[in-house]
Formats: structure tokens, sequence, C-alpha cells
């Protein structure tokens, strides 16, 4: 397992405990491609944020939770461009809105938010602080190395 993959694979880990969020439907076609399942595990946290600002609850937030809700979706937004940017795929920002939006509509993600994170309560919204931090150091690392790998003469022989 290469060390970017582990870094994935823990970044994934830490989302699931981190939030322990109900399991998101399963996606169309395996996520074998590294972007894609980047993109799925943000996805999954902005439908999280956007059930959040859609509660009924969320007219009453004070203002500073409501922007830090909005920052955060804004913080992952970025995040989905710098991948997009990276892989030079100018479509991933829209497979991550329509992605986002699909996990919204289920039930069990709306259950979930409303009971264990109590539409965003600090506690979750916490969680969802270090759970961006965190993929914007393993994603900034990550596109990082691969700027420099690429940018490093070739060795000579």
């Amino acid at each position: 397992m290469t060390r970017t993959r582990l870094l994935l694979a823990l970044a994934i880990a830490a989302f699931t405990t981190a939030l322990n969020a109900a399991t998101p439907p399963p996606p169309a076609k395996p996520l074998d491609d590294r972007k894609m399942s980047t993109v799925y595990v943000l996805a999954h946290a902005g439908a999280i944020l956007d059930l959040c600002l859609a509660s009924p609850e969320a007219p009453t937030f004070p203002e500073a939770k409501s922007r830090d809700i909005q920052e955060l979706a804004a913080r992952l937004d970025k995040l989905v461009r710098v991948v997009g940017t990276h892989y030079r795929d100018a479509e991933l920002t829209g497979v991550y809105a329509a992605t986002k939006a699909q996990m919204a509509t289920d039930a069990k993600l709306q259950q979930h938010v409303k009971t264990k994170h109590e539409n965003c309560g600090e506690r979750a919204l916490g969680d969802l602080r270090a759970y961006v931090a965190e993929n914007e150091a393993l994603i900034g690392k990550f596109v990082e190395k691969k700027r420099l790998e690429a940018a490093a003469p070739a060795p000579k022989k």
C-alpha cells in the first residue's frame, strides 16, 4: 500500500470515527479511483453540513454558528477544487455537488444528523472542523509532493 493510499485510508477512517456518521449509501460504481474516493468522503461531510443548514433549528442558530457551518462547507468546496485542479478534472466540482445532494436525500443520514449530531451541535461541529483541517493538511501535502516530484529533474542514468 502506497503512502498516499495509506493516508487516504487513514483520512477515511478518521472521518468515520470522528463523526460516528451513518454509513453513506454505496456509490454506483467501485471507488478504485483515488480522486473519486476523496470526493465521495468529502461529499459525505458536505451533505452533513447541508443537512444542518436545512434543519428546522437552523433559523435559530447563532450567527457565528451559521457562519462556521458555511465556512466549513466552503473549505470542502475548495478542497474539491484543489483535487480537480491537481487531476485536471473540471467536472469534479459538479460530481461533488451532485453526490453531496444525493447523500443529503438519504433518510438514514437525515435522521442521523438530527439525532446523533443534534443538527450540528457543538461536538459535531468540532468533529467537522477537525475533519476538514485534517483533509486540508493531507490533500495539501499530497498535491505539494506531486508538484515537487513533477518539478524535480529526472535522475541521470
